[in-house]
């Protein structure tokens, strides 16, 4: 009996101390599309990083790697897939191009950060969106900060439908389609460090690249005189913290809750800062020296009517090739964006 109890107390001190001495600290690199200064560095992935370390006490630090270190631009997901990264802080529209459906985060014409935030949190949005990522990509997705609006900078203003044809306008995603194939303009991609320069030269009639108050640290208020409002191309984004699924999945539980926990506090938090700064940002535009021009009804209208006949024009033909994520995605996005207009018209404008 003596031996038992003995070895019982044993046994018991091992398991008390055991987790102390058995838990795992991990040391990981982070890869984003911009530099230090940046809004989706200083609002996005630092927070992120900042926040997985309080949350982990300690046991998770992320070094955030700025664009161009580890991956050159527009190649953070290849720089995680390949093992050159252990994370990247993205917007699914640099890999459009490998499927449509990476345009549903940024959809032109579509619903206000609020309208998105619900998609994603309480409409279904989230848990589709990781299955999607899993299943096409062998990636795990956490929705880490959300984006307000954008806007347009220009050598000529932008009023109505007619004015977008032809027009030579830096953009990516599904707004270049749309522009493209339905209002004759004439979309090109230019990386972040070549767009002051094009603009400015008048290689470009137009450009996006984001909202006011990250626009201004490019410069894009001196390289062109006109500012479109509002940003029907882009109403609201979301960017994604990605991992290796295969990566992930080894994780122990309270390391993925982690961060999880982290990406939602921050996808909350990110838009109040960002929508902030970027009200302070549109009064200092609005006393400079440019115009600032809205779009007519007619073509913020135009705008999402049109992205969403192409969305579905688009789906058929990915279901014709057995990709059937497009058309999931966007039925799920737009149901929501429907209801929302339906419901939220007791929200005072």
């Amino acid at each position: 009996m003596k031996i038992t109890l003995a070895a019982l107390a044993v046994t018991a001190l091992t398991a008390l101390f055991a987790p102390a001495a058995e838990a795992q600290n991990f040391r990981w690199k982070m890869v984003v599309i911009s530099n230090e200064n940046s809004v989706y560095t200083t609002l996005f992935a630092k927070p992120y990083a900042e926040k997985v370390a309080d949350l982990t006490n300690g046991r998770v630090l992320i070094e955030v790697v700025p664009s161009g270190v580890i991956a050159p631009p527009f190649q953070e997901y290849n720089a995680v897939l390949d093992g050159l990264a252990d994370l990247a802080s993205v917007p699914s529209i640099y890999i459009y191009n490998r499927d449509p459906a990476n345009g549903i985060p940024a959809m032109p014409g579509g619903m206000p950060p609020m309208g998105l935030l619900q998609w994603v949190y309480e409409g279904g949005g989230e848990a589709l969106w990781k299955q999607y990522r899993r299943e096409a990509l062998k990636m795990h997705s956490i929705v880490a900060g959300f984006g307000p609006t954008e806007i347009v900078h220009a050598h000529k203003p932008i009023r109505t439908i007619d004015d977008l044809k032809g027009v030579k306008f830096r953009t990516a995603g599904m707004w270049a389609s749309v522009l493209r194939d339905k209002f004759g303009g004439a979309p090109t991609v230019a990386p972040v460090g070549e767009i002051y320069t094009q603009l400015e030269r008048k290689v470009l009639d137009a450009a996006e690249f984001s909202t006011p108050s990250e626009n201004m640290i490019l410069g894009l208020q001196r390289a062109a005189k006109y500012i479109m409002v509002p940003g029907s191309h882009t109403t609201s984004f979301f960017f994604e913290t990605v991992m290796k699924t295969e990566n992930f999945d080894k994780l122990p539980a309270d390391i993925k809750k982690a961060m999880e926990t982290a990406g939602k506090q921050l996808s909350f938090e990110s838009i109040l800062k960002w929508q902030a700064l970027d009200m302070k940002a549109m009064e200092q535009l609005r006393a400079g020296g440019n115009e600032i021009v809205e779009y007519s009804p007619e073509l913020q209208k135009a705008i999402r009517d049109r992205t969403r006949e192409w969305a579905y024009e688009e789906a058929k033909r990915q279901e014709d090739k057995g990709n059937p994520w497009l058309k999931r995605l966007a039925d799920s996005y737009y149901g929501y964006l429907d209801f929302w207009e339906k419901t939220s018209v007791y929200i005072s404008k």
